[in-house]
C-alpha cells in the first residue's frame, strides 16, 4: 500500500445484477479516467514544492516517459525519482517524499515561481 495523502472515505453501496451490495473507494478530489488521472494541490513542501492528493501507488501503472502533468498554466513531461539529477530552474513532477506526486522547481521554489494556490487540479495524462 502507498502512503496516505488524504483522507479516503467510503462511498454509498453499489448494486450489480445479482442484488449483491459492494463498497468502493473514494478519495475525494480525485478522478481517474483511462490514460488520465485528476487531483488536487494539497499542500507545499518545505522547498516549496506543490504537494498533490495523487499518492504514489495510484501512479504505479502510468508510464515515466511522454507522461504529461499539468496544473493551472504550467505542463511538464514525465515523471520522476525524487532525486533525479536536472538543471537547475527546471519544472519536474516527481514521486515526492510525501507518498504522492509533486511539482518541484530544481534548486527553486514551486510555490514562489509558479503562484499555483492550494485547491488547484493537477491532471496527469498518457
Amino acid at each position: 500500500m502507498g502512503k496516505d495523502c488524504g483522507p479516503i472515505t467510503v462511498g454509498l453501496p453499489a448494486r450489480n445484477p445479482y442484488n449483491a451490495a459492494r463498497l468502493y473507494l473514494v478519495q475525494p478530489g480525485a478522478l481517474s479516467v483511462p490514460g488520465q488521472i485528476e487531483g488536487k494541490i494539497v499542500a507545499y513542501g518545505e522547498s516549496g514544492n506543490l504537494v498533490s492528493d495523487i499518492a504514489h501507488n495510484r501512479l504505479a501503472a502510468v508510464p515515466r516517459e511522454g507522461t504529461t502533468v499539468s496544473c493551472d498554466e504550467h505542463e511538464t513531461i514525465g515523471i520522476f525519482p525524487a532525486d533525479h539529477p536536472e538543471e537547475p530552474f527546471t519544472l519536474m513532477a516527481i514521486l515526492g517524499p510525501s507518498g504522492c506526486l509533486e511539482l518541484t522547481i530544481v534548486g527553486e521554489s514551486a510555490k514562489a515561481m509558479l503562484g499555483v494556490r492550494i485547491g488547484e487540479t493537477i491532471v496527469v495524462k498518457w
